[in-house]
């Protein structure tokens, strides 16, 4: 009997299911059989049909007994079984075959809904076990898909597909055979069209066909635009059902097959290009897969490049570490004499590299029970412990011995706490992977700080205890320990020594309670041992005391005396710098050497400056504030740096960056005399463009512009008009604030970095301040710059080091020392010198001051200042064959109650006079020698003098090439003035002439104008002839063809005439701008002896009358008649005839 299938069965399907007499395996049941709710996958109709028992729900209903699909399917049959019972129901059973009609009506309602989004898929599953129908004692229940009954057969134990007996013949489609017409695998395999199906010739598509079928009801493939997915499918693809092909089994009759996987139907038309996205969802997986397997290859290949970076950085202290013996050992460092004077090495400490054999293992157990027990069974380099440093190490990262050796192998200023950590661990987990334990072990002992610059368990051995470093025992280790985990805390100190002690005691119980370590290294100590285990019965006693023999060495220690050697102790600032410089001009190989300093100190120089400080801070300390200094001596002509001592025995109170306020002003006045340069453009250095030594600098009271110090005057006064000279000699703040806006702040750069002077610090950072005196500078530095003074503007570097030897005798040669040369003309140098020399120029401050040595008059040029606030006290001066530097203050830098002329100068004149000693006489800084010339200038007007020269003349020493300005470029100058204009006199204006004497500025000046008119301004003026000054510049234009001239004669009396009785006075008066005129009679002094009169109304006619004059009204004698006509503006014009009054002799007559 032929199976009943429904029309929808297959015939829609783009994949065409068969009929159930010739299945495919994977299509043994066809779309119409019930759906799961579940995902798809080959189980997925067994899962169904368990849902649909389960929702049966009822025990007492036939279909709550009905087995589990699982346990009732066997494997894939060849063909669906046939219905036994398919014959329908008698006709006539009308409400029977309605109630199966209307089911199949509300599914089909159901499943539109489904389509059109209304309800879910779980809700349409739901629906369909609702729909069930039980029909004499059997359950049917329709398709999900298509209007296929399936009957459950209890002998089969199984669903199978049949015919309600109700409603036979009444399923859309179901007297369609559809068998017929279906390929045999012979006719698929040969290509032959099966039988049944003749080939039309009509093109396609053709026309009676529809190309979307939403209802799915054209058997075939004609709607090939329909989606590919079933309402039961997931939207995601699906494997096979089967993996490959075997042979079907035989059912049993009736019984759907074990998989009840139905064929995909194709997606209503209404949805185009749903069918494409499980191909788009599988293409997104594959992207995000590829693009996370990208993510960590770029993550790697950052790591890698990052780690790479950090370790190139370091490569050669990672790669020191290689040399055993050869690294890490102590300099010696030989004063100028060949004594020793210290053992240090890069950190200014004393070291001995030791083999870890060699090394008690009391002191291994110590060191790896505290800083990191795991040491043998870990290691630093390890791939996700680098990648979490490289971008943020996780808090509380353990410091092991590698990061600790690390971190003293390698210097990593410039980066900031968190870089250093990074690169501090990344250069671990190289070391890691370079060198083994033992190795890293080693160098850490060896690196190690037992104390303070004591580095290496030998040298910390020695240092301690007197002892070799295998001698050491239990408690000697764990004190030596207590150093490293407690850095400070050292029994140096009375105020730490009990802590040091307490923090030994707790690491010696520590150590007691040590598991064996199995040390890996060999070594013949006769404590060594593999393992090596401190037992608890060697260090406590049965009661948790110390046993005897460590109370007995506890007990020992508590009693030594712990100093460090005198040698040390002695100039350790000297050393420290040394260490420093060695590390510059040689660099960290100098220190893997063990080679031996020769350096440039002279023991004698060195003590009297240590003595002469420390004199003074005790008799400064209590009443005058000041606690602290430095006293540097060098040798100009080599460079040598002689003596170098600080106010204590820390290295660190050499001072860093002070304020130099006047002991800048040799090197701002080098650069003023040196020049500024071709300013004007006109391809030659002019007098406007240098100072000389006869320069005139106003020291007037306010702010100057662009102020170079603090604009307080020296000792609270100002002097008005003072020479370049004077200035300088005397240190005066305001003077030098001209100079510094003269030569500029680029200029002064300039010059102080030729000179030696480069870095600059203010307290916002590093670069030159506003007000650059309070900017700080470095001692050495400034040492430098008057060192290449002394030396004439030679630049000689400086340094503390002669020569590095090696064990073998030969001399390391630098390789990062700058060049010497001439940097400054010899003439300027030696014209500073001779202005800070003479004791004479120092009227301000006093002569025979400190800065004055008996016996070298004007060979010493020095100087004594005070910074704002009195925080740096300085005295800096030097000879042309030696230099030497003070600096006072305090810790704290708070104000001193001094200055440095007392404090600092009595240092300077002492350490000056006793270094001198011995030493060839210094050379004068004076013209006698060739760079210096002697020329007269007008003292008031710093130029050349001529007739007139204001103040009166003196001698002053210039630099050839750089001579004074001639008497018209003077500060004070004569000038002829168009006494009616006031322009300046030339062909335009012949008549009315005055020589007037005038200020020179280069432009208006408030500050100097109103000093001249203060009452000390007036004083000055008077006392140096100059009453009437015009305190005003220099008129800067002259007359001109449009100049407009005034017309005044005296006609009558004329000149050299003899008058007597009442006489007519005429003339003639016109002028522009004429306010009025007046006419007088004076002596032949210009004392006024009679107003004749004073008129407004011009007399512009040639020889008008202008007054009757009675000469018998004063005395007979020799006058002058004057005639002044005066301008709105000011101007006058002036006529004068000499007359002689004779009334008497007429009356004789």
């Amino acid at each position: 009997m032929p199976n009943e299938k429904n029309p929808d069965d297959g015939a829609s399907r783009p994949d065409g299911d068969e009929p159930a007499s010739a299945p495919r395996p994977e299509d043994t049941l066809p779309a119409s059989g019930p759906e799961p709710p579940a995902s798809p996958g080959p189980d997925a109709g067994v899962e169904e049909l368990t849902a649909l028992v389960d929702a049966l729900g009822d025990p007492a209903s036939p279909a709550a007994d009905l087995p589990a699909p699982e346990d009732t399917l066997p494997d894939l049959p060849a063909s669906l079984p046939e219905e036994d019972d398919a014959s329908p129901h008698p006709e006539g059973d009308d409400e029977r075959a309605a109630r199966f009609r209307a089911t199949e009506a509300e599914v089909r309602s159901l499943r539109q809904r489904k389509r059109d989004g209304l309800i879910t898929q779980e809700q349409l599953l739901e629906e369909l076990r609702r729909h069930m129908i039980e029909d004499e004692g059997v359950w049917w229940m329709l398709g999900v898909e298509t209007d296929t009954w399936y009957r459950y057969d209890e002998v089969a134990g199984g669903w199978v597909i049949a015919s309600p007996p109700a409603h036979a013949g009444v399923s859309p489609g179901s007297s369609i055979d559809i068998q017929e017409g279906l390929a045999g695998p012979e006719e698929t395999l040969s290509g032959a069209m099966p039988p049944g199906f003749a080939l039309e010739e009509e093109e396609l598509p053709r026309t009676d066909t529809p190309l979307y079928d939403e209802e799915a009801t054209i058997p075939g493939m004609a709607a090939i635009h329909q989606g590919t997915l079933r309402l039961s499918e997931e939207e995601a693809p699906r494997a096979s059902v089967l993996a490959v092909t075997r042979p079907a089994q035989q059912l049993r009759e009736r019984q759907a097959p074990r998989t009840l996987v139905p064929p995909p139907r194709p997606a209503p038309a209404t949805a185009p290009g749903r069918n494409l996205l499980p191909q788009r969802l599988l293409l997104l997986a594959v992207l995000l897969g590829g693009a996370f397997l990208v993510l960590i290859a770029l993550t790697g290949l950052v790591v890698l490049l990052r780690y790479n970076s950090i370790v190139g950085r370091y490569s050669e202290e990672i790669d020191a570490l290689a040399q055993a013996q050869t690294a890490f050992q102590s300099l010696r460092i030989l004063d100028g004499n060949g004594e020793l004077l210290a053992e240090r090495d890069s950190e200014d400490g004393r070291r001995e590299p030791r083999a870890l054999a060699d090394i008690s293992p009391w002191l291994i157990a110590a060191v790896i029970g505290a800083q990191e027990p795991q040491f043998y069974g870990s290691s630093d380099f390890n791939l996700p412990r680098i990648a979490s440093d490289l971008f943020g190490s996780a808090p509380g990262a353990p410091v092991t011995i590698a990061r600790r050796l690390a971190d003293l192998s390698i210097r990593n200023e410039g980066v900031g706490a968190a870089a250093q950590a990074r690169h501090r661990n990344v250069v671990a987990a190289e070391l890691a992977r370079r060198y083994d334990r033992n190795t890293l072990l080693e160098r850490y002992l060896n690196k190690a700080e037992f104390g303070p610059r004591v580095f290496g368990a030998q040298a910390a051995a020695k240092f301690w205890f007197g002892l070799d470093a295998s001698q050491l025992q239990p408690v000697e280790s764990a004190l030596l320990v207590s150093f490293l985990t407690h850095p400070g805390v050292t029994p140096l100190d009375a105020a730490t020594r009990d802590e040091a002690f307490v923090n030994a005691d707790a690491l010696l119980r520590d150590l007691a309670g040590l598991h064996c370590l199995n040390l890996q290294h060999e070594s013949t100590h006769p404590d060594f041992a593999t393992p090596f285990c401190a037992h608890r019965q060697q260090i406590l006693d049965d009661q948790g005391n110390f046993s005897p023999t460590v109370n007995l060495q506890r007990a020992t220690l508590g009693t030594r005396d712990f100093a460090a050697p005198a040698a040390e102790a002695a100039w350790p600032h000297f050393s420290a710098h040394v260490v420093a410089e060695l590390r510059a001009l040689y660099g960290e190989d100098a220190f893997r050497s063990g080679a031996t300093v020769h350096t440039t100190l002279d023991p004698v120089i060195q003590q009297v400056a240590a003595d002469a400080l420390r004199d003074q801070l005790r008799s400064s300390a209590m009443n005058r504030n000041v606690q602290t200094g430095a006293v540097s001596v060098v040798d100009p002509a080599s460079g040598g740096l002689l003596a170098l001592v600080g106010g204590d025995g820390d290295p660190q109170t050499i001072p860093g960056f002070q304020a130099p306020d006047a002991a800048l002003m040799p090197l701002l006045y080098a650069a003023a005399l040196e020049g500024v340069g071709d300013r004007n453009g006109n391809g030659q250095l002019d007098h406007e463009e240098y100072l000389t030594a006869a320069s005139i600098l106003w020291d007037v009271p306010g702010q100057a512009p662009n102020p170079f110090f603090p604009p307080l005057p020296h000792a609270n006064l100002t002097r008005g008009p003072v020479s370049l000279r004077s200035a300088l000699a005397n240190a005066l703040n305001i003077p030098a604030a001209r100079v510094w806006d003269f030569v500029t702040r680029e200029r002064f750069l300039e010059t102080a970095a030729r000179l030696g002077l480069k870095t600059f610090q203010t307290a916002s950072g590093e670069g030159l301040g506003d007000t650059p005196g309070e900017t700080g500078v470095l001692l050495p530095e400034l040492m430098q710059a008057y060192s290449t003074l002394a030396n004439y503007g030679r630049f000689q570097p400086l340094s503390a080091i002669r020569a590095v030897t090696l064990a073998d005798g030969s001399e390391v040669p630098r390789v990062n020392a700058p060049d010497s040369g001439d940097v400054l003309h010899p003439g300027i140098a030696l014209l500073v010198g001779n202005l800070m020399a003479e004791d004479s120029g120092r009227s301000i401050i006093g002569e025979d001051s400190p800065l004055n040595l008996p016996g070298h008059e004007g060979a010493i040029a020095a100087i004594a200042n005070t910074t704002l606030g009195s925080r740096d006290l300085w005295a800096m001066g030097y000879s042309n064959n030696l230099v030497v530097g003070v600096w006072l203050g305090r810790h704290d830098d708070q104000p001193t109650a001094s200055s440095g002329l007392l404090e600092a100068a009595p240092v300077f004149r002492r350490v000056m006079q006793a270094a001198l000693q011995g030493r060839p006489q210094p050379t004068r800084f004076s013209g006698a020698q060739a760079t210096l010339a002697l020329a007269p200038v007008c003292r008031l007007s710093g130029a050349l003098p001529d007739a007139s020269c204001p103040g009166g003349q003196r001698d002053e020493l210039f630099v050839p090439g750089y001579p004074p300005p001639p008497p018209d470029q003077g500060v004070i100058v004569s000038r002829t003035i168009d006494t009616w204009s006031g322009l300046l006199a030339n062909e335009f204006c012949p008549e009315f002439h005055s020589e007037q004497t005038f200020l020179r500025l280069e432009a208006e000046d408030p500050l100097i104008t109103a000093w001249l008119g203060s009452a000390a301004g007036q004083n000055f003026l008077s006392v140096n002839g100059l009453s009437g000054l015009p305190a005003s510049t220099t008129p800067g234009a002259s007359c001109d063809v449009s100049t407009r001239q005034p017309t005044l004669e005296l006609l009558n009396p004329p000149h050299n005439s003899v008058v007597q009785g009442s006489i007519t006075v005429t003339g003639t008066v016109a002028a522009q701008n004429m306010e009025r005129f007046e006419l007088s009679l004076v002596t032949t002094r210009g004392a006024l002896i009679q107003q004749l009169g004073n008129w407004e109304q011009q007399r512009p006619g040639q020889g008008e009358s202008l007054v009757e004059w009675n000469t018998a009204a004063v005395p007979d004698g020799q006058y002058l008649l004057r005639l002044i006509a005066r301008s709105i503006g000011g101007g006058y014009a002036q006529r004068e005839a000499f007359v002689v009054i004779s009334n008497a002799a007429a009356a004789g007559g």
